[in-house]
């Protein structure tokens, strides 16, 4: 008997994911191949979609060649990833410049005409919080500064949907990817005329909006010579990679809690209705009918391999012991957007002193970013969210110190699936699903999902940091201020 295989890709941040797992979610081989990332200026970042191409291709190659398998065992393919990239193409889907990435935040004063000229009707429509990440600042950047290549401009694309074209050559963005742009309406589900004129941003420049399960096209003739996927294999439209991350940990309900902590880290909860709150990134799940009021905690990823380096010096992280570190480490070292979007946020170090081992620094790390998650789990809960558990996937599910750093400090219980790549599994859901391997995605959750892991907050070492958040907190609002300032004093090194 042949067995039944799906395909699930993730486009991360650095690096490319692939999993092929079974009906049952059964892994049967995982690959994972990074790529490069330009920083070309301070708060400039970019990336080559030739790089997001090439390792989708050697992903697939390995993963084929790990599982021994024949391609046509491989039933279906889902492709997801970072969101909120500008990457223009022309009409024959050539790349115009390399995509200017959801890290970049060059795009301020573009945010400040979008308020000034379109707030009103996204406050209207959509009540987004009009901020850098957002596709729009970035189109209206490229429009200002590279006029030659925003009217040579076809579409504008995700790194998801560039993928997808070259796998089916078929141009679409999901609506979980999607439903992060300015110009969306949660309403018609589809993109704003009102919003689309105040901004003087064609319409056409978007792409058609496709459901995360739906079946946008098949592997082409190239595209199976350049992958070794066999031809008319199935396509879906995959998705946005902390919707996809969600669904992976088994989010299919209202109420229920993810956290997706890589390179970048998110928390957030699954909702029925569009909040249409402008403090939060609220967009459409994967699942129809279902939305995400997510935020973003910080660059955990970033932060630790920042901290492992910097603070370190070698990249080893030190074991750390179960007491607190006895510092407060604000982890703003790329901003902060979420509850309150601040770009002059940095990285402070409070309390340290001569006894501060390189283990208690790195304590001080994961305790920063434990604090940061709290903060928006309390944000959530003004919102009238009861929250008793939250499931995390992502790199920190490898580490149960970390874990158990943020049960102690959220007072959570903290579940863990089995597979913690939430977004590759989730987009293998989504391709079996759109296949119709399952009627739905909740038949499909309960066949390949597995919590295999809880971990319980420690009620004295939660007291505890409790005392500690309250010091965070402060420090954070008193050290607002000296952001500015040591802003404006970088620039004016800058000038000189």
């Amino acid at each position: 008997m042949i067995r039944e295989l799906l395909l699930g890709i993730d486009i991360g941040t650095t690096s490319v994911k692939g999993l092929l797992v079974d009906v049952q979610g059964q892994p049967v081989a995982q690959s994972r191949q990074e790529y490069s990332t330009s920083y070309l200026r301070d708060g400039w970042v970019e990336q080559n979609p030739n790089e997001w191409w090439n390792t989708v291709k050697k992903v697939i190659r390995e993963l084929i060649a790990k599982s021994g398998v024949s391609p046509e065992c491989i039933k279906a393919v889902g492709v997801g990833g970072h969101g909120s990239a500008a990457l223009p193409i022309d009409e024959k889907g050539k790349y115009l410049r390399p995509a200017i990435i959801w890290m970049d935040k060059r795009a301020q004063e573009e945010c400040r005409e979008i308020s000034k000229y379109a707030g009103e009707a996204i406050n209207r429509i959509n009540k987004y919080q009009i901020i850098p990440l957002r596709l729009e600042p970035k189109i209206l950047w490229i429009r200002k500064h590279e006029k030659e290549i925003y009217n040579k401009t076809y579409k504008f694309i995700s790194p998801t949907g560039y993928v997808n074209f070259k796998l089916t050559n078929n141009l679409t963005v999901n609506y979980s990817d999607g439903g992060l742009y300015l110009a969306y309406d949660p309403v018609r589900r589809n993109w704003s005329e009102d919003i689309c004129a105040s901004l003087n941003i064609s319409r056409k420049l978007y792409p058609d909006i496709v459901e995360s399960h739906q079946i946008i096209g098949t592997i082409s003739d190239k595209a199976s010579l350049e992958t070794g996927l066999a031809v008319k294999t199935p396509v879906v439209g995959g998705g946005e990679d902390t919707s996809s991350g969600a669904l992976g940990a088994g989010v299919v309900s209202p109420g229920q809690v993810y956290a997706e902590m890589g390179t970048g880290s998110n928390v957030g909860v699954c909702i029925r209705d569009n909040l249409c709150h402008s403090n939060f990134l609220v967009f459409p799940h994967v699942i129809p009918g279902f939305f995400l009021l997510n935020a973003q905690i910080v660059d955990t990823g970033y932060v630790m391999k920042w901290a492992s380096y910097s603070l370190l010096c070698n990249g080893e992280i030190p074991s750390v012991d179960e007491e607190p570190s006895g510092m407060i480490f604000l982890p703003y070292i790329g901003g902060q957007v979420h509850p309150i979007y601040d770009q002059y946020a940095k990285g402070v170090i409070a309390g340290i002193s001569i006894a501060s081992t390189k283990e208690r620094l790195i304590k001080a790390v994961m305790e920063g970013c434990g604090y940061s998650m709290l903060e928006n789990i309390d944000a959530i809960r003004d919102f009238g969210v009861g929250i008793s558990e939250i499931r995390i996937t992502g790199g920190v599910a490898n580490n149960p110190v970390w874990l158990q750093i943020n049960a102690d400090i959220t007072g959570l219980v903290i579940l863990v699936p089995e597979i913690i790549e939430g977004s590759l599994l989730g987009n293998a859901i989504l391709s079996a699903v759109g296949i119709k391997l399952f009627p739905d995605v909740n038949r499909a959750v309960k066949s390949m999902v597995r919590i295999n892991r809880k971990i319980k907050p420690r009620l004295n070492f939660s007291k505890r940091y409790q005392k500690y958040y309250v010091i965070y907190k402060k420090l954070l609002k008193e050290m607002r201020e000296v952001f500015c300032q040591l802003d404006d004093l970088a620039h004016v090194k800058k000038e000189k």
